[in-house]
């Protein structure tokens, strides 16, 4: 009786012993993403530049072209919310012509006229150094309805 006693008994220590050490692997630190911040997300997100105008006039001088997800893959991974989209580009002139936009007027097929517009959006990332990285969105929104009412044939 006392060996099923001890059998049992070294049946539970081993278990026990091989809980307590699977339990002390390697710490897997989370990365933060769009979680919870940890204490250290907090502090790099106070060294995030607040652009000012200077740097907003850069912005819609020019489209940037889309760049998301570069800084994640850099190790930056500490990312403010992405901005409010701006018009990067002047509209483009009205393509009275564009088959695009198009209504139905007396039964006929007509072109309304189109026109586009270039818009970024964009967010800063920042990594365990400090160091800052910019990813952009880009996006064209089309308009109709500046002109047009050329027949389009239908085939």
């Amino acid at each position: 009786m006392m060996v099923l006693h001890m059998t049992k008994l070294r049946g539970f220590v081993g278990a026990a012993v091989l809980v307590m050490l699977s339990a002390c692997g390697p710490a897997e630190e989370q990365l933060s993403g769009d979680g919870e911040l940890s204490s250290s997300s907090i502090e790099l997100s106070s060294v995030i530049p607040v652009p000012d105008a200077e740097m907003l006039q850069a912005l819609t001088s020019s489209c940037q072209p889309a760049s998301e997800g570069n800084c994640i893959g850099a190790g930056y991974l500490v990312c403010t919310d992405w901005s409010a989209q701006y018009e990067c580009a002047p509209k483009t002139a009205c393509d009275p012509l564009n088959p695009i936009c198009k209504t139905r007027v007396d039964g006929q097929l007509v072109t309304t006229g189109t026109e586009y517009q270039d818009r970024n959006s964009y967010r800063v990332c920042s990594n365990s150094q400090g160091g800052t990285c910019t990813e952009f969105r880009f996006d064209r929104a089309r308009t109709c309805g500046c002109g047009g009412g050329y027949p389009i044939s239908e085939t």
